[in-house]
């Protein structure tokens, strides 16, 4: 699976717009993703928690976020 990261103005019609086609369809298929904008630290701790607990977590990045 690739991961691509796009920036949008939600504060625009075509931004929202966007954003909510890509969170419908996040609902209804487990390919798409999406993510708000977090901080460095609280992306870490939800990715400690999803590797912890599935064992899924990008431990890759992780080690590269802590190694930094």
């Amino acid at each position: 699976m690739a991961t691509v990261n796009i920036t949008v103005n939600k504060d625009t019609k075509i931004g929202a717009s966007l954003i909510e086609i890509a969170r419908n369809l996040s609902r209804q298929y487990k390919s798409v993703v999406v993510h708000d904008e977090i901080s460095e630290e609280a992306w870490l701790v939800e990715e400690m928690k999803k590797s912890r607990k599935t064992g899924k977590g990008n431990k890759k990045k992780v080690i590269e976020f802590l190694s930094e």
